[in-house]
């Protein structure tokens, strides 16, 4: 796939938007969460399965609980 995109100017830093009806036939749609890597001159979007979003929400609640938990330990 060889699109061309140019990077626009939003708020004073750059901005690039994709958008199409070939994002979801490439099996990407409303919500998904997406990683980017960047190498060299290139910039590469790997979409990030469902399930490791769960696991990673999961993970930030554990901490934010833990986190309360030790304030109130202080607390006492």
């Amino acid at each position: 796939m060889g699109r061309t995109y140019t990077i626009q100017q939003r708020y004073d830093v750059p901005c690039l938007t994709l958008r199409g009806k070939w994002l979801r036939d490439f099996g990407l749609d409303h919500g998904n969460k997406l990683k980017l890597i960047k190498g060299k001159n290139m910039l590469v979007l790997i979409k990030i399965p469902d399930e490791a979003v769960k696991e990673e929400n999961r993970n930030k609640e554990i901490k934010r609980l833990e986190k309360q938990v030790k304030l109130l330990k202080g607390a006492v």
